[in-house]
């Protein structure tokens, strides 16, 4: 069992065990992470939760905080319509907008708005003594007592999309003493997220000035400093509030961009045809569609693949990692001819004199990554029923390729791992590839650490095709269903337990998701002893 040092542990741990309805363990690990005093909170928490037995505690402490979270929420921006303050509050501000730095504009124009549209004064007990542990007794007595008229400190100047954007959770102000400030954007519930926060700023810095010179107040810091706190639960309240409003026979519908994807009958013939072209030519189009492809679409999650019109990717490296996108060509190839999984399909791979570039078609869809905040628990668990349909099928490829060697890439060459890498020394002559392994006992030893000797994976587990590199980024969703798998470079014959322990190898802290990763691997084998073993590893290697 493992040992909890601390409250927080103790708690988080607890919320964990709870598995209350989404986002209800969000919600709670909100009180926790997002509190003054983390170690009071938790010790609140558990205190609270220790009268009631089983789940009933967390979950009645959880109606409790989102009732608390509720008297925080607007369901109005506040806005000030008298001309004379108006005019003072623009003319303070700088006319620019004190959240974005943005300046009015005819679509979306600068409006002043109360800080504070309502006060929380009237809270029952046991929710001021809930605020009590949750915030500073300073900050509590300005929740409770702040300003929420039309005084000059609770009143600032934001753009119209910007204020709702506010009271909905979306940004933050970090503040370094009381003028001072740095804009933080939350992202939690992407990518149903206002346009406007994909044009603010990342990290951009502010501070509360009189532009007027008339000595008028600025902006109070401490009732930002509140809101703050509150943010990212109000995003979360907000979320339960969309994913309960839809029916169970609606899935979680995004505004994919449109794009025209190649008929599969055409692009054979294109691709064939294409490839004839000197490869210098090719090389010096995907040079110049790159760049196109950022302007049109912006940058993509990963530096080395950027989306392309007509429904395609390219994926970029240097001609040291060129095997690694023949290894991806080869994995999709694999894929497309021996399962029924939606993946990219390979078009081109071409190398100039630095670069290579692997041309692909594109998955509808989002990365679970930035849908899986909005998603109900139901249309995960079809989801996780894909994906381990999916696994099924991925494991059964046969291997024909290097038959004198076990565990290779999926063209029988040297493997190339993240994982694999990050533990070993590095040796100049072999780069970032190691093997091919004659067997699983071979792979083994170069995941050990010469500290510690008894740390070892047993040998004896079936070799299979393994993705490699299952993470939130590579799981694609559509309409609240697995839609395709993505990033295949790091693909090929690995021990049975290699996806599900690099899947937590990857992400660690995201406990829904890791959760998700179990239930695909409930059908697919116990590997839980593997896992241990490599959490050993993880935490003296890393």
């Amino acid at each position: 069992m493992a040992v909890h040092s601390t409250k927080m542990d103790l708690a988080l741990a607890a919320i964990h065990d709870a598995d209350l309805p989404h986002p209800g363990g969000e919600l709670l690990d909100c009180f926790i992470r997002q509190s003054v005093d983390r170690e009071q909170a938790a010790a609140y928490l558990l205190q609270k939760c220790s009268s009631d037995r089983g789940k009933a505690g967390p979950a009645a402490f959880l109606a409790d905080w989102t009732e608390l979270i509720l008297a925080f929420i607007s369901e109005g921006v506040g806005r000030v319509h008298d001309r004379s303050i108006v005019c003072d509050i623009t003319s303070r501000d700088g006319a620019k907008c004190c959240i974005s730095g943005l300046d009015s504009s005819l679509a979306d124009p600068l409006i002043v708005v109360r800080i504070f549209p309502e006060s929380p004064q009237q809270l029952d007990p046991p929710l001021r003594e809930m605020l009590d542990a949750f915030l500073s007794p300073s900050l509590k007595d300005v929740a409770l007592t702040a300003e929420t008229g039309n005084a000059p400190e609770n009143l600032w100047l934001v753009r119209k999309s910007v204020a709702e954007a506010f009271s909905q959770g979306y940004f933050i102000l970090r503040f370094q003493g009381s003028k001072d400030y740095r804009v933080d954007i939350n992202r939690t519930g992407a990518p149903t997220q206002p346009p406007i926060v994909n044009e603010v700023r990342r990290l951009r810095r502010g501070s509360f000035t009189d532009h007027s010179g008339s000595g008028m107040a600025v902006p109070a810091h401490s009732a930002l400093q509140v809101l703050g706190r509150f943010s990212q639960s109000i995003r979360w309240v907000l979320i339960g509030r969309e994913i309960a409003q839809r029916t169970k026979h609606t899935s979680t519908k995004f505004a994919f961009p449109s794009s025209r994807f190649l008929a599969s009958s055409c692009t054979a013939i294109l691709t064939a045809i294409w490839r004839c072209v000197p490869a210098a030519f090719r090389v010096a189009i995907y040079r110049r569609l790159a760049p196109l492809g950022r302007y049109l679409y912006g940058p993509s999650c990963s530096l080395h693949v950027q989306r392309l019109p007509f429904g395609l990717y390219l994926k970029r490296k240097n001609l040291d990692w060129h095997q690694s996108l023949v290894n991806e060509y080869g994995a999709l190839e694999l894929v497309r001819h021996h399962t029924h999984v939606t993946a990219p399909r390979p078009l081109d791979l071409v190398s100039g004199a630095d670069d290579s570039y692997l041309l692909t078609s594109a998955v509808s869809g989002y990365h679970i990554g930035l849908c899986i905040d909005i998603m109900s628990d139901a249309e995960l668990a079809d989801v996780a029923r894909d994906l381990q349909a999916s696994l099924v099928e991925i494991r059964s490829i046969p291997k024909i390729v290097a038959p004198t060697f076990e565990i290779t890439n999926a063209v029988g060459g040297a493997c190339y791992d993240h994982r694999i890498s990050a533990g070993a020394v590095y040796d100049e002559a072999r780069g970032d590839f190691f093997g091919p392994f004659e067997n699983e006992d071979d792979f083994n030893n170069i995941l050990r650490c010469g500290a510690l000797p008894e740390v070892v994976h047993r040998g004896g587990h079936r070799v299979v095709f393994t993705h490699g590199d299952l993470n939130m980024r590579n799981i694609m969703v559509k309409d609240g269903k697995l839609s395709g798998i993505v990033d295949w470079e790091n693909s090929g014959w690995y021990p049975e337990h290699w996806d599900y322990t690099k899947a937590h190898f990857i992400t660690k802290r995201h406990w829904r998701w890791l959760r998700m990763v179990d239930k695909v691997s409930e059908e697919l084998g116990s590997y839980e002893d593997e896992l241990a073993t490599e959490r050993k590893l993880w935490e003296y290697c890393f």
